[in-house]
């Protein structure tokens, strides 16, 4: 390869494929920028006046001058290669960060919406549930109401007439209307049959009264026990006995008429010891003070 060039770093003696600055550059990631050409002297530096210099220094002092510039340029190469990796490297590190971040949004869109629909689940569940729970409560509440009324139907009290207390109720309201009007009635014969018992006496005119002949003394009977009833109180016993005939047809205790039932208010009953036997007595005495009329 005696006599070749390399047309990347500008050497002798060797190709651009087997170039170790390039290779070295390319292995590490960063551009290759190849050494500036060489500066070439033609000709022969003129000094002016009495001015002189040598060919070593002028040729050190523009060497210097080539080898500054030639870091800079490779410096500045050199960043703004780092410049274009770094970019590079943030793309794919952004483009990285950007698929991560759909993955995890799509991971977290998918894992609500799970969430969403093991909640709809569960509402649908819970509402089966409460239905369930609402009808089997209806059927016990029924079944309860149903008890309540069959017992309350076996509890039913009756009397001994068979009759339910309401019924009972009903009957004496009716025999009480139907006995206050049988006292009327009763009370209005009785005062019929004592407007026609009633014996009224024809005032008559008489004159002077003269002695008659041959007529007995007048003598009045003797007073004692009288064993015959007189009319009026026939009349009287007949309407006590059809009185009280009349109430016990309607009613099982018998009300007292006029004299006897004024003092039977005056009997009182007791509830102590011995309270019978001093009302019968009671009785009794009342009942043997009354008159054949009363």
């Amino acid at each position: 390869m005696a006599g070749r060039t390399c047309f990347r770093c500008g050497k002798p003696d060797h190709f651009a494929n087997v170039c170790d600055e390039y290779w070295d550059a390319r292995g590490k990631g960063i551009p290759f920028v190849p050494p500036p050409p060489p500066l070439v002297r033609s000709g022969r530096t003129m000094a002016i006046g009495a001015e002189k210099r040598s060919h070593s220094a002028d040729n050190y002092g523009s060497r210097r001058e080539m080898d500054e510039m030639s870091n800079m340029m490779r410096t500045y190469f050199f960043e703004k290669a780092k410049e274009r990796e770094e970019a590079k490297q943030r793309a794919v590190r952004e483009e990285a960060q950007r698929k991560e971040e759909e993955v995890r949004k799509e991971q977290e869109k998918k894992r609500l919406q799970e969430l969403e629909e093991k909640k709809c689940a569960e509402d649908e569940q819970d509402a089966r549930l409460l239905r369930m729970i609402r009808e089997e409560i209806r059927h016990e509440s029924g079944k309860e109401n149903e008890s309540a009324s069959r017992v309350k139907r076996a509890v039913v009290k009756r009397n001994e007439r068979g009759e339910t207390v309401e019924e009972e109720k009903e009957r004496l309201r009716r025999e009480i209307a139907l006995r206050e009007e049988a006292e009327e009635d009763a009370e209005l014969i009785l005062l019929r049959r004592r407007a026609a018992g009633l014996e009224i006496n024809e005032k008559r005119k008489r004159g002077k009264e003269v002695a008659v002949g041959d007529s007995p003394p007048m003598t009045t009977p003797t007073k004692g026990q009288r064993t015959v009833l007189g009319t009026t109180s026939k009349l009287r016993i007949e309407e006590l006995c059809d009185f009280g005939h009349m109430a016990s047809t309607s009613s099982p205790i018998a009300e007292p008429v006029g004299k006897i039932g004024v003092s039977i208010k005056h009997v009182t009953a007791g509830t102590g010891l011995g309270a019978r036997a001093k009302y019968k007595e009671e009785i009794r005495a009342l009942y043997e003070a009354l008159t054949v009329d009363e």
